[in-house]
């Protein structure tokens, strides 16, 4: 599935990554196209086996922990708003730039962004194919 928020936020400059750094993507589904992204710093972290050997075929990094500190990390929703919020406080804990927080509708993304608001300015909101960025 092509990810076209993240391709969205990165032509019109929403979205500036880092230069320098490795960039954690949290809990990236298997048909999950990460292809705006530079492929020699991401770090897939991933524990469903599936998924994981999916991205280890393609030849990306991927780990089932993460591993030292990150310039940038694009959390994944899940359906589980406990894990989301898991994931998105894990990024907080070992990220030292921007965080990115992906997700459809039916995955929660909108009581997400309404949390993460209460606590945190956030930039600016990508809004496409039924879902937010």
């Amino acid at each position: 599935m092509s990810n076209p928020r993240l391709s969205q936020a990165i032509e019109s400059a929403a979205l500036v990554l880092p230069t320098e750094g490795r960039i954690a993507v949290l809990r990236p589904a298997g048909d999950l196209d990460l292809g705006d992204l530079p492929k020699e710093r991401l770090h897939l972290i991933q524990g469903f086996r599936p998924d994981f050997e999916t991205f280890e075929a393609m030849g990306y990094d991927v780990a089932v922990a993460p591993e030292g500190r990150y310039g940038a990390s694009v959390v994944c929703m899940t359906r589980s708003k406990a894990e989301a919020r898991a994931l998105v406080a894990q990024a907080r804990a070992m990220t030292d730039g921007p965080i990115i927080v992906d997700g459809q509708k039916t995955d929660g993304i909108e009581s997400m962004l309404r949390d993460i608001k209460k606590r945190t300015p956030i930039g600016e909101v990508i809004s496409k194919a039924h879902g937010k960025l």
